[in-house]
């Protein structure tokens, strides 16, 4: 279809892939430390910060790899939300390391794996007509919204006594 975004690896599964594989590293490195670290908000920054810095490395490889950077005007306004979109992305990663580690629930990693695979679903896929970076905050907010639904469930059906709450 003209104008939809397509996949820089070839193939949708193999984008799904590749999604998959950095979500399930991301998590792991979340619950490696959380198991570690008696520091929240360290953790939880150092691992925003990462986490962002990786996601604009793989928006930009795959963009110079495809060679597909659009114009987008005025460029001005384009950069700004593109900065918004990082700190979404560095927040989709820094609340759900934090609450795992400050409350040690798996729903947290849970949260953080789904939205991790739908973000780079989206950063492995070029061309288009508009820029996901820049659409990012308006549809990576909900991706953050997302991440702490599980632990909203959790904690829903341990107030009804379904499930032992996490602590």
């Amino acid at each position: 279809m003209p104008g939809s975004p397509q996949p820089v690896l070839g193939s949708d599964l193999a984008t799904l892939a590749a999604a998959v594989g950095v979500a399930a590293v991301a998590v792991a490195v979340v619950a490696v430390l959380g198991s570690r670290e008696s520091r929240p908000p360290v953790v939880a920054a150092v691992v925003g910060v990462a986490y962002s810095l990786l996601a604009l490395g793989v928006y930009f490889a795959a963009r110079t790899g495809a060679q597909t950077f659009l114009d987008m005007s005025p460029p001005e306004t384009a950069v700004a939300f593109a900065a918004l979109g990082v700190v979404v992305v560095l927040l989709q990663a820094a609340v759900p390391a934090y609450g795992f580690i400050e409350q040690g629930s798996p729903a947290w990693l849970l949260g953080m794996f789904a939205s991790t695979t739908f973000l780079f679903a989206l950063l492995l896929r070029v061309g288009g007509e508009s820029d996901v970076l820049v659409l990012y905050p308006f549809f990576g907010s909900m991706a953050l919204v997302a991440t702490v639904v599980p632990v909203a469930v959790e904690q829903m059906l341990g107030a009804l006594g379904v499930v032992e709450e996490s602590s």
